[in-house]
């Protein structure tokens, strides 16, 4: 009895010992889960907060999954419940998990190295997340885990070579991360691998020659947009299973004729975008037989493309975009019955469309833009009633596009831009194209109407028909298109509705309220903008109507289109001021209104629009001076105000502008000196403030500028010398000095600039010797005409330095038999390029200012002008010509006395003064003739010319140097 009682006690402390056991390893599993549900900081259905609770048991909790015989959490899967948090080590302690999946949701933060505890886990699912830090090596002790998926989450370091010790993996993911490094080598021996996906990371190295060795089962491959090197191995074929394989946008190189021969099983194979070099093989049909995809845009592939891929009889896709292919587009490709997608852009293709590709009844999509494929499109492809994208943009196409193609109810975009087409559209163009949402075919010679019918076309997203010839009115049916988002109709010949003023079609557009981009310039529409234009959509970012003989005031209510990005204007008839409410388009970062007769001053109100990066108000009839609150505009990179009446100095705020590109003042009236500040324009590359009324000496502090391309100071009044920090300027390719009065030696810095390509310093004082190394070895006599005393090499048509000392030896007095004439030719050449800048007081003609005209005669009378100014030194606008007093005048009645006393006596030097005399005064009367008050008397310009060389003649008789 004593026996049975002790036995008795013995199981009976047994049992509580287990259950014992059972209890506190239960508490454990609990203890990790209220943890988890602890570290969780967010979770929008509150589902867990309501579920998880220690009054209930937590094998019944939400995503929780127990062992029906020791009651232990064995799987752990909360997926898409859009949780937020961390994970904490405690769930390592949860020693029969053989399920975990988060997938889904929000977790941050790095993985716990305690998950390597995990011994039993057969399947981790963490993608979609923004988990980070590093995957943790002791992944390498979970031998069971089957699937492992880190997909999409900002994992960074490298592959850990441990992975490799997982004998059971089938599936590793960990695309869309940012792991680094080389792929370890312990991965390719996994035999029981059968799905590898490390695309969209940043891996380097190559892959083993004997990749597949130990992949027996390995069904794909994908390493797409990595940084993977090296040649595609032929040992591939020894993944004999392999179904998908996917190596685009990385460097491999070679060639791909032999990489995939006996890959039986085949379907998917994904090349594009690397630096693969050869043919297409003509059997790789023979040996890829089930093959479906076939990808390798992007590459250097050339030869044909074989006639042979009709075998490909799967094949679905066919993307061989972006090659050096040669000759025609195989019409073969039109027995490939199961075709859906057709991709041969940009791959050197000739020849014409192949008729037989109406055949391809399954086929979606069609690109073969960019090409030079010329001839009609097929009238067979009407018959692609599948089809929903049509891209033939970019070739050398020609003829009316078959009307058929318009019936395909499918279509989605058609692309015709680019080509030779012609005709009109169809009358009923938008009446079956239900789903259609781009039409682009600009850049045509499609003429005829706009038919009002394709506002049918009820999806339409983006309609691009500009640079065409279409005429008549702009369809005010485009605002019935309510999902439109972009409209291009510009450089066409269309019109507004003749019976009003107002541009009615953008009132029409109001009803478009996602539009974004509308763009209607180029149009002979002679109309005013509407009041509505400030009801557009609150979503147009683009809105260029440039040189469409926009008459009136622009609306302030432009002001109301808050999310305007560029403002486009230019070239139009407004009058009246740029209206205060611009600086309601806080967004702007691009306005143009040049050319557009625009008065007034520039409005201050530009400076409170913070993004503002290129202002263009060229060539218009503002004045005053330049804002200093300028200063302001520090996005500012491109500002263009040349050729208005501005006055004044220019603003020393305007210096302060560090970032700026482009500054463009000339043909202005701006006066004052250039200030030290100048220097600070580190980034700019064109800085132009010819034209103006600039004195004072050239500061050195310009030669900061070593990003400067282009400078252009001429037609100033600068004085002193040329800064010998201008031969810091190392990025320099044009330099314009001309014109001015600056003295001293041309310094010997500038030898320094081997990008200068163009230098003009004629009409100054300068003296001393020519540069003759570096691009001065390029330079002509015509860039250092008129000036005092320059010596030099004898290509520069002045004497030797070495006789200085003896005689002053005037460079003007030996011009080239050609310098004169091109004098005459370049400036009579700016001066028709530039009518509206000549057409201003003291420039213009008679006649301009009666009738608007403007003609050679105009541009002979504003010639004449300029030469007067160019012998004189003095301008038509300068203070002494006041009155009935004009400079014309002036020079007339020096004629009747002495001609030497309006010269500018630094053209002269005294002992040649009575040799020059004659033709000087010549010179005075052909400027005379050319300013005539009547038209009909004005001298020919071809006259002019062959009087300038007669002239140059004598002078070349009458003074020589002194030996």
């Amino acid at each position: 009895m004593e026996k049975k009682n002790v036995m008795a006690l013995l199981l009976l402390i047994h049992c509580f010992m287990a259950r014992l056991v059972v209890s506190v390893t239960n508490f454990t599993d609990e203890s990790a889960l209220l943890t988890l549900k602890a570290h969780i900081t967010f979770e929008p259905n509150n589902i867990l907060a309501k579920n998880w609770s220690e009054g209930t048991s937590f094998c019944s909790w939400v995503g929780i999954s127990c062992s029906l015989r020791h009651r232990r959490v064995t799987a752990l899967n909360l997926p898409n419940m859009g949780l937020n948090g961390t994970i904490p080590r405690e769930l390592g302690n949860l020693s029969f998990l053989t399920s975990f999946n988060i997938s889904n949701n929000n977790f941050q933060g790095h993985l716990p190295d305690e998950l390597g505890h995990l011994r039993r886990l057969k399947s981790l699912d963490l993608q979609f997340n923004a988990l980070s830090g590093e995957i943790p090596t002791g992944f390498g002790f979970l031998t069971k885990l089957h699937i492992m998926i880190l997909s999409y989450n900002s994992f960074t370091g490298s592959i850990p070579r441990e992975i490799g010790n997982l004998p059971n993996l089938q599936m590793l993911n960990i695309r869309n991360n940012t792991i680094s490094g080389s792929i370890p080598s312990t991965v390719f021996n996994i035999s029981s691998l059968w799905r590898i996906d490390f695309a969209n990371n940043q891996l380097a190295g190559t892959l083993p020659v004997d990749m597949c060795t130990h992949l027996p089962v390995l069904e794909s491959f994908d390493v797409f947009g990595n940084q993977l090197t090296g040649e595609i191995f032929s040992s591939l074929t020894r993944c004999g299973e392999l179904r998908q394989l996917s190596l685009s946008r990385n460097q491999f190189s070679g060639s791909i004729a032999k990489a995939f021969g006996n890959l039986t099983k085949l379907e998917e194979l994904y090349l594009g975008w690397n630096n693969l070099i050869g043919p297409i093989p003509n059997d790789m049909c023979h040996q890829l037989p089930r093959l479906e995809i076939l990808s390798v845009p992007g590459n250097q592939l050339n030869g044909q493309i074989p006639s042979s891929l009709s075998h490909c009889k799967a094949l679905r896709v066919l993307d061989m975009s972006s090659n050096a292919f040669t000759g025609t587009v195989p019409s073969q490709i039109g027995n490939l019955s199961a075709l859906q997608v057709l991709r041969l852009a940009r791959s050197n293709l000739t020849g014409i469309i192949p008729s037989s590709f109406g055949n391809l009844s399954m086929l979606e999509e069609i690109l073969i833009a960019e090409n030079y494929i010329h001839g009609n499109i097929p009238r067979e492809l009407g018959r692609l009633l599948n089809l929903k994208y049509l891209g033939l943009g970019r070739n050398n196409l020609l003829g009316k596009p078959p009307e058929s193609i318009f019936n395909i109810s499918g279509l989605q975009r058609i692309s015709l831009a680019f080509n030779n087409f012609s005709g009109s559209l169809p009358s009923n163009i938008g009446l079956f194209l239900p789903n259609l949402e781009y039409l682009l075919i600009s850049s045509n010679q499609f003429s005829g109407i706009i038919p009002g019918s394709i506002s049918n076309a009820s999806s339409l997203i983006r309609i691009d028909l500009s640079h065409n010839l279409f005429y008549g009115e702009v369809p005010v049916t485009f605002g019935n298109l309510v999902d439109l988002q972009s409209l291009w109709v510009e450089s066409n010949q269309l019109i507004n509705d003749p019976s009003t003023l107002e541009l009615g079609f953008l009132t029409a557009l109001t009803n478009c309220r996602d539009l974004e981009r509308l763009v209607v310039g180029i149009n002979p529409l002679n109309g005013i903008l509407p009041k509505s234009i400030g009801n557009l959509s609150n979503s147009l970012e683009e809105f260029y109507i440039s040189a469409s003989g926009i008459k009136g005031t622009i609306p302030s209510e432009i002001g109301n289109l808050s999310n305007l990005v560029i403002l486009s204007l230019g070239e139009n008839n407004f009058t009246g001021s740029i209206p205060i409410t611009v600086g309601q388009l806080r967004k702007i970062q691009q306005l143009e209104v040049p050319k557009s007769a625009i008065e007034g001053s520039i409005p201050s109100v530009l400076c409170n629009l913070p993004f503002l990066g290129k202002l263009v108000l060229s060539e218009n009839q503002l004045s005053g001076s330049i804002p200093s609150c300028f200063r302001n505009l520090t996005s500012l990179r491109e500002l263009y105000l040349d050729s208005n009446a501005l006055t004044s100095n220019i603003p020393s705020p305007l210096w302060s502008l560090t970032d700026i590109r482009i500054l463009n003042l000339s043909s202005n009236f701006l006066s004052g000196s250039l200030a030290l500040e100048i220097g600070n324009l580190k980034s700019i590359t064109h800085l132009d403030i010819s034209k103006n009324q600039l004195t004072g000496n050239i500061s050195s502090s310009i030669g900061h500028l070593q990003n400067l391309i282009k400078l252009s100071l001429s037609r100033n009044r600068l004085e002193g010398p040329i800064p010998q920090s201008f031969g810091d300027m190392v990025s320099l390719e044009y330099l314009e000095l001309s014109q001015n009065n600056l003295s001293g030696v041309i310094p010997k810095s500038l030898e320094n600039l081997i990008y200068l390509r163009y230098l003009n310093v004629s009409f100054n004082k300068l003296t001393g010797e020519i540069p003759n190394g570096g691009p001065f070895t390029n330079f002509t006599a015509e860039s250092f005409m008129w000036n005092d005393a320059l010596c030099g090499a004898a290509r520069f048509q002045v004497i030797a330095c070495d006789g200085q000392s003896k005689t002053k030896v005037l460079l003007k007095y030996i011009l080239p038999s050609i310098g004169l004439v091109a004098i005459a030719a370049s400036i009579i050449w700016e001066s028709m390029a530039q009518t509206k800048t000549l057409g201003t007081i003291g420039y213009m003609a008679p006649e301009y200012g009666s009738a608007g005209i403007v003609s050679t005669k105009v541009d002979v009378y504003s010639y004449g002008i300029l030469l007067m100014e160019t012998f004189t030194r003095k301008k038509p606008t300068d203070d002494q010509f006041l009155g009935e007093l004009s400079m014309k005048r002036w020079v007339s009645e020096s004629l009747l006395c002495s001609v030497m006393k309006v010269v500018d006596a630094n053209l002269l030097n005294g002992e040649d003064e009575g040799s020059t005399t004659k033709e000087i005064k010549s010179i005075m009367e052909l400027a005379l003739q050319c300013t005539a008050e009547s038209v009909e008397e004005r001298v020919n310009m071809k006259d002019v010319l062959v009087k300038l060389r007669k002239i140059k003649t004598k002078l070349d008789e009458n003074v020589r140097p002194i030996e």
